[in-house]
């Protein structure tokens, strides 16, 4: 990308769902490519690695073109949209890649224009991936009544252009005498893209129709061929930008079912299968086919947000016999994550208000019974209704409404733990003290003991001594009587 700021990309790998990979599926095994906005080099890595082809890049960033260097045959440093910085460059290319360089550019007719004219071999081509601002997501935004920019995406912060399936024909009639078609595109769904977090509130039933029935919903970015030499059909053809087939409605979801088989101790992306449906349809039916040896089953119902409603959900044996039901939420309550549960006896069916993309409850049948099914039906809907729509609202105002108490309660169990852990600190502290003070008691009744000893021993000597002088004065008498005599 072209940007004073430092762009990069996940190491490139071919058939994945990203614009750069894309790119890479129609880039010949030899020739001259020139890389526009070559980032840190992840193109220029792969193909130095996996073909013949002689590979230059442009990247504005001094940063990431010092990194890329090592990839790249020449690696060049200058601001695209300067013109005559282009003089430098004295070859002509077989393929030209603009992958996700135009909507930052203030005047891309102008590069295209000189590409054509100066840089791209008479038989040459560019590949350009651009971001579709027709996404279902940038709609939703808009009805939100917002346009808020992302660091990165189709809203990136330094996007100056936006484009479209519709305004694809008159940006390039207005670069003039090029022959141009989409090949492909990169296809994401709502839930995958940076507006995300915008679907923890439920969608507006009255949106949820319009929005399902865009036409390029789920179309995250185009990639585009453009040829310097005239197709021979007319440039105006619409068969040369062709509007998705059987697409998948705009809003969808994608129930998932995982499994621990015997031996296993949690459950895994590799053993999980998912189903994919549009959120128009009045009734989902599920069927899944399962593994041997199941010792436990989770269900994911969907992918966001939202309220669903199970009408059945089946386990069948071999024989296509029913042999488990789910008649109550009792048993699931303690095995789910971020889910709400409620049976409707009118109804008889299961409520799930979902309050996060990943909610989940694992299906309450004995293992005995799920090693003998061989199929998992669930027959189960979205509502449109604007009760619902109230109902996920007044749960999700509930639901904030008890996050704000536990938050404060944490912070009060906080509060009393520090306080608790001071006080202990504390009485600690007073039963040194009193430890202390009792040795101190021991040790004076000790000192009281000896001098109470003491006191004894001098009492006798007392008496002893007032006996000697009794004796002494006794013995002077008589001593005196017989000098007498």
């Amino acid at each position: 990308m072209i940007s004073d700021e430092l762009y990069d990309r996940t190491p490139l790998a071919r058939h994945e769902n990203n614009s750069l990979s894309k790119i890479l599926e129609q880039l010949p095994m030899e020739g001259q490519i020139l890389d526009v906005g070559c980032a840190t080099g992840k193109l220029g890595e792969y193909l130095q690695l996996n073909t013949h082809c002689q590979v230059d890049g442009i990247e504005q960033n001094v940063q990431s073109a010092e990194q890329a260097k090592n990839h790249y045959r020449m690696v060049y440093s200058f601001d695209v949209e300067d013109l005559s910085s282009w003089e430098t460059i004295d070859i002509q290319y077989d393929v030209i890649v603009l992958a996700d360089i135009l909507e930052h550019l203030k005047a891309p007719e102008s590069v295209l224009k000189y590409l054509i004219e100066k840089i791209l071999k008479p038989t040459g081509k560019l590949l350009i991936s651009l971001p579709n601002v027709g996404h279902v997501s940038v709609f939703y935004q808009l009805l939100n009544e917002t346009f808020e920019y992302y660091p990165g995406g189709l809203l990136d912060k330094t996007h100056l252009r936006f484009f479209s399936r519709q305004n694809l024909p008159i940006f390039f009639d207005s670069v003039g005498g090029l022959s141009w078609r989409i090949i492909d595109t990169v296809t994401v769904g709502f839930q995958g893209t940076e507006f995300s977090k915008s679907l923890q509130k439920s969608i507006p039933p009255e949106w949820l129709m319009p929005l399902s029935k865009l036409s390029d919903g789920n179309t995250y970015q185009f990639i585009i061929e453009v040829e310097a030499a005239q197709f021979s059909e007319s440039k105006n053809n619409e068969d040369l930008w062709p509007k998705p087939e059987n697409a998948l409605p705009s809003i969808f979801i994608s129930p998932t079912l995982f499994f621990q088989q015997e031996g296993a101790k949690s459950y895994t992306a590799e053993n999980a299968i998912s189903q994919t449906v549009g959120l128009t349809e009045k009734s989902i039916n599920l069927s899944f086919a399962l593994p041997s040896n199941i010792q436990k089953l989770r269900f994911d119902p969907a992918d966001i947000p939202g309220i669903i409603r199970i009408h059945k959900m089946l386990l069948k044996d071999a024989s296509q016999t029913t042999i488990w039901q789910l008649k109550t939420t009792v048993g699931i309550d303690e095995k789910s994550d971020a889910v709400l549960m409620g049976w409707e006896n009118e109804s008889n069916c299961m409520t799930v208000k979902m309050d996060d993309f990943d909610a989940w409850f694992e299906v309450p049948a004995t293992i005995e019974t799920l090693q003998l099914a061989q199929t998992l039906e669930v027959e189960m809907e979205w509502p449109k209704t604007h009760d619902y729509f109230l109902l996920s609202n007044r749960y999700d105002a509930l639901i904030q409404q008890v996050k704000q108490q536990y938050t404060e309660a944490e912070q009060r169990l906080n509060t009393l733990s520090v306080e608790k852990e001071s006080n202990e600190n504390e009485l600690a502290g007073l039963r040194q003290q009193l430890a202390e003070l009792q040795k101190t008691q021991t040790n004076c009744q000790k000192q009281l003991e000896q001098c109470t000893h003491s006191l004894s021993q001098v009492a006798r000597c007392r008496k002893l001594f007032g006996f000697y002088r009794k004796f002494k004065n006794f013995l002077l008498q008589f001593t005196n009587r017989n000098v007498k005599k």
